[in-house]
């Protein structure tokens, strides 16, 4: 159970897993980051990612937090475009510059999951360098295709910086 994330337009990406962590800790951190964010921004989260996290507080006796406008890159991606896949592997590769979403080298598919789970260190470490690069692609990915969404608010309201940084991202 790694946990990962960081604040748009933030250098630090913010990774806890079990391997130095218990879930409720990376529950509380996660619980937190809700409480502070006024959106979230994942690929597949709605149906995948929310879902598991809350079924995990909500088993746990965590009270709801604030509520948090969930960005969901796929739905972006299925309701403007039509990729030859929507999976966040390809979108990146095809759209992103800086950041691509790496695919599992030493560890390939579930063995990276089930040698993680062991606690085997070179897995752990994989999973960490995959996870970190998981957020970077995605939140580049956000920037690329945010400005083709007909559903997202201007976030130059909540984001000052906002024009600056997302006419920078698409150099």
């Amino acid at each position: 159970f790694p946990s990962h994330d960081r604040w748009v337009g933030e250098e630090e990406v913010f990774y806890y897993d079990v391997s130095e962590y218990t879930e409720d800790y990376l529950l509380d951190r996660l619980y937190e980051l809700f409480e502070e964010a006024e959106f979230a921004v994942a690929h597949n989260g709605r149906r995948f990612d929310m879902k598991r996290v809350r079924a995990r507080m909500v088993a746990r006796g965590f009270k709801p937090h604030s509520p948090v406008r969930l960005i969901d890159t796929l739905e972006i991606c299925k309701k403007e475009f039509g990729f030859t896949s929507n999976k966040l592997q390809y979108v990146t590769n095809l759209l992103c510059k800086a950041s691509k979403k790496s695919s599992h080298s030493k560890f390939p598919g579930f063995t990276l999951w089930r040698e993680f789970v062991k606690g085997n260190p070179e897995a752990v470490q994989e999973m960490r360098e995959y996870n970190i690069v998981d957020v970077t692609s995605l939140e580049e990915l956000f920037l690329i295709l945010a400005p083709w969404s007909s559903t997202l608010p201007n976030f130059a309201e909540y984001y000052r910086d906002w024009e600056t940084d997302r006419k920078s991202t698409r150099l």
